[in-house]
């Protein structure tokens, strides 16, 4: 979570106050690229993640019916 909210911090910096000798424009559409660039790729990392602690934990899906029981 930590290494996430520094991506976008970093993201908004940049934005904000590009490095000496990057043309500004440029930082910019960088800078933007990167922020919500990243917003896809920390929703699928945190479903990878889920679903290999759920495979991990040896987890049933817990709609399934249960035999012989109405």
């Amino acid at each position: 979570m930590l290494a996430l909210a520094a991506h976008d911090i970093l993201a908004k910096m940049l934005y904000a106050h590009p490095p000496a000798g990057v043309d500004p424009a440029a930082a910019a559409v960088g800078a933007q690229v990167m922020y919500y660039g990243g917003a896809p790729v920390e929703v699928a990392l945190f479903v990878l993640l889920g679903v290999e602690w759920r495979r991990r934990q040896g987890l049933t899906d817990v709609r399934a019916p249960l035999s012989g029981r109405r």
